[in-house]
């Protein structure tokens, strides 16, 4: 009798073991890391998403870039020379900060080209509501990131938790690669 005891319980650790070593893995591959400027890094593909390891230092080469700083949410990243950073804040009532770049010259445009916006985490969980998200890491924040089409337009969002907020970086599905440039530069001050 006792030995049967034994047996059960062996089995029964191993399933529970075996269950949270597929947990593990399962969540390591639906996260994505943002590697810092200048980090040289490498690519590993995965089922559900892509994680970047860092194999270097990171060497900061923002040439060709300015600067962003925002004391008040306290935060900077860099962004490319060419583009024109608008601060629109105002313009949608539920952002308490909003800036916005659109690389076509038309200022009529619906849809920004990319965005960055402060909310409520109300707001970012309505706007993620229904879609598939994978987890990512930004300068040591864990956030999450989901892909959208609104009107035909393809976008990729990022949202962090910031001050009790959320931060919702946004790009249009052809500006990805853009994005991830602007969110390895990110920097959250103390």
């Amino acid at each position: 009798m006792t030995k049967k005891i034994i047996i059960v319980l062996i089995v029964i650790t191993a399933f529970a073991l075996a269950g949270a070593i597929y947990g593990y893995r399962h969540i390591q591959r639906s996260l994505i890391r943002i590697q810092p400027i200048g980090a040289t890094s490498t690519p590993v593909q995965t089922t559900n998403a892509t994680t970047t390891i860092a194999t270097t230092t990171q060497t900061n080469d923002y040439s060709g870039m300015k600067r962003y700083r925002n004391e008040e949410w306290g935060f900077e990243f860099w962004y490319p020379e060419g583009w024109e950073m608008k601060d629109k804040t105002g313009s949608a009532p539920q952002s308490s900060l909003y800036l916005s770049v659109n690389f076509l010259s038309d200022d009529t445009l619906t849809m920004d080209s990319f965005s960055i916006s402060i909310v409520t985490p109300q707001f970012a969980d309505y706007a993620a509501q229904g879609e598939h998200s994978s987890q990512i890491i930004v300068s040591d924040i864990i956030g999450r990131t989901y892909q959208y089409t609104l009107e035909g337009v393809s976008s990729i969002t990022v949202d962090l938790p910031l001050h009790g907020k959320k931060m919702i970086v946004s790009a249009q599905k052809q500006h990805e690669k853009e994005l991830y440039k602007v969110l390895s530069s990110f920097k959250f001050l103390e």
